[in-house]
């Protein structure tokens, strides 16, 4: 085979995902010192994750332009479409490895596990490491000993947005404050307004609170609430994902839901506290922050949920295990054993 070898690596679908494949990217890179390595993504994680990839010498290479006009010897698929993977068939990239599962996966990947992430029997990032392991093997590497941790790197331009940004609500350089982004994109339960009002007035009381806000239908649904509730609470909104995460890596702690945003405050090194639900395809177990160096923490309800995929809603005799638990009592024992 020639030299430098060239793989493409695919992570087609959301931030968080991403986030946390990213040691796995990384072993990737350490196996190969020399290949050249793409990350086929979504043109805003990439921009996100921009000097990280120029650290390990990743290319990055944009789900919405044309990506396709390269050659490559292997390409991996830690998730992505039919469609894509079909191009990279017809491409006729030599090594193909991926999730075996959908019908078309066995027509179009040559390598591969096979993988029920439906199961949610271990970490997402753990799937996706499973598979750069397999090809690391397949193309004649040397898996690395352990899953290596990942931080992503400080940005002095973003950092200089966020201390702006905190400055403008009376947050400064040597201020101690909590983050609390309870927005997310409705993929999975989260907890209601009238909850994270109670988190925020108990946590209040110990330090000094802010309220992350994205533009999600969601976000400004909780904060339209929160801000009747609780008219004196302090917003960052309107930020970039560059610029938020190191408003995450100058707090204290980032309390979230399931979302992108509790990962990348893992990544930049703070502690986290994730809140989640006992659904199989919503659980921590695969969806937890994972790679990072800092401690995590996460709750969600200990019952023996029947649902694979959506709440039963009244028809499930736990119902509503999320609103039967005192989160705000939860969090508050966090906040002195992870700060």
């Amino acid at each position: 085979m020639k030299f430098p070898m060239r793989i493409l690596v695919c992570r087609s679908d959301n931030l968080g995902d991403l986030l946390l494949s990213l040691p796995a990217i990384k072993s990737l890179r350490q196996s190969f010192p020399e290949a050249d390595i793409g990350l086929l993504a979504k043109k805003n994680n990439l921009k996100l994750l921009k000097t990280f990839l120029e650290g390990l010498r990743i290319r990055p290479i944009s789900l919405e332009e044309t990506w396709d006009g390269e050659t490559w010897d292997a390409f991996v698929a830690l998730f992505c479409t039919g469609a894509i993977a079909a191009r990279v068939f017809l491409k006729k990239v030599p090594v193909r490895v991926g999730q075996y599962s959908k019908i078309w996966s066995f027509l179009l990947f040559n390598q591969g596990r096979r993988q029920k992430r439906s199961l949610a029997e271990q970490s997402e990032g753990n799937y996706s490491y499973e598979l750069v392991q397999e090809l690391i093997l397949r193309m004649g590497g040397k898996p690395v000993d352990e899953i290596p941790k990942v931080e992503l790197p400080e940005e002095g331009d973003q950092s200089e947005l966020a201390s702006e940004a905190l400055a403008q609500i009376g947050i400064h350089s040597d201020s101690q404050f909590v983050v609390i982004h309870p927005g997310m994109a409705g993929s999975a339960l989260n907890l209601s307004p009238e909850q994270y009002a109670e988190i925020i007035r108990k946590m209040n009381a110990k330090t000094e609170c802010l309220i992350s806000v994205g533009p999600s239908k969601q976000d400004q649904i909780i904060w339209s609430h929160l801000k009747s509730e609780l008219p004196n609470l302090k917003k960052i909104s309107g930020l970039e994902l560059g610029a938020l995460k190191e408003v995450f890596r100058k707090s204290r702690m980032v309390i979230a839901p399931s979302t992108g945003p509790l990962h990348l405050a893992h990544l930049v090194g703070v502690p986290v506290v994730g809140l989640y639900s006992p659904i199989r395809a919503h659980h921590a177990r695969r969806w937890k922050p994972w790679g990072g160096d800092q401690k995590s923490v996460v709750h969600w309800p200990q019952v023996d949920c029947p649902a694979k995929s959506s709440c039963w809603g009244s028809s499930c005799p736990k119902f509503n295990c999320m609103e039967k638990i005192d989160w705000a009592s939860l969090i508050l024992k966090e906040v002195d054993g992870l700060t």
